[in-house]
């Protein structure tokens, strides 16, 4: 006897029943789609990069920053405006403090205060200490993102902070290769006779005194180390990328054989050509074009 359409609908009932069941237990069972991230900002990132991550969280979440920053109250604090008294968003350019925060998708303005006020009190030491030198708290937080860059993941600050400061104080050229990479948009293990004749304010062997804004985020530690720093009379540095350490000279003979010595023993470990080539994610700190949103 044949079967009626209506019999062969009711009899497969239970089994779709059972089949809807069964996908809602494994739908169940799946992570719900996540609604904030942890984001973290490392010491030595760009803003540039710092929006890229943003992005790559969420697309447009740097725009909407960019929409917020004119009425945030942070904009005008007293605080933030003496060290920064600038309307753009491109003044946040080394201000904004290294850190993990949460990244709620749904509410960009709950992580954009969060970021601003940890900022406002990452800068608070720049504005309490006095310096004799007269650099106002700006220009220390423009110094410290420079030591930032020179000292690698955080080595020998101290000394690092002593180059530059000596420099200032005999008006000499900083002559910082982070500052010519910053213009560049790329690191090069050695940069070229080429590379530090390029046309940019950011050009510390062209210019005298400091690049117009920091170039990169700070760290605490660097704060202090500028604001603190170990007291010597160096004036010259050069980082020895197979040793991963520095070499730190006051006059200019010892100088130009540590560089020698630096260029050498990179050339016996990573060959000649390597020095030449240009990377666009390692600026200086390997670590500070990796960091961003992760889930919790």
């Amino acid at each position: 006897m044949a079967l009626s359409r209506i019999d062969i609908t009711v009899g497969l009932l239970p089994l779709r029943v059972a089949w809807l069941g069964a996908w809602i237990g494994i739908l169940a069972l799946l992570p719900a789609p996540a609604s904030a991230l942890d984001f973290v900002i490392q010491p030595g990132q760009k803003l540039a990069t710092i929006c890229a991550h943003l992005d790559a969280a969420r697309a447009g979440f740097c725009g909407t920053m960019r929409e917020l920053y004119p009425q945030s109250r942070y904009r005008t604090e007293p605080l933030w405006a003496t060290v920064r008294p600038d309307s753009t968003f491109s003044a946040l350019e080394g201000l904004l403090a290294p850190g993990s925060y949460e990244l709620s998708l749904e509410d960009p303005l709950a992580f954009y205060q969060a970021l601003y006020a940890a900022s406002v009190v990452h800068v608070q030491p720049l504005k309490d200490h006095r310096v004799d030198d007269g650099w106002s708290p700006y220009e220390m937080l423009i110094l410290a993102s420079v030591v930032e860059k020179e000292s690698v993941d955080g080595r020998n600050r101290g000394q690092v902070a002593d180059v530059f400061l000596n420099r200032l104080r005999r008006n000499m050229k900083l002559q910082s290769c982070p500052t010519v990479e910053y213009a560049l948009g790329f690191h090069r293990p050695f940069l070229l006779t080429r590379d530090v004749q390029i046309p940019s304010p950011y050009n510390t062997y062209l210019h005298k005194g400091l690049p117009p804004t920091p170039v990169a985020t700070v760290s605490p530690e660097t704060i202090a180390a500028v604001l603190r720093p170990a007291g010597t009379d160096v004036i010259f540095l050069v980082f020895d990328w197979t040793r991963l350490d520095h070499a730190f000279a006051s006059d200019l003979a010892t100088h130009q054989a540590n560089a020698a010595a630096a260029r050498s023993n990179f050339e016996q470990v990573f060959g000649r050509k390597v020095m030449r080539e240009k990377f666009a994610h390692i600026y200086y700190a390997p670590h500070a074009d990796r960091a961003g949103a992760q889930p919790p």
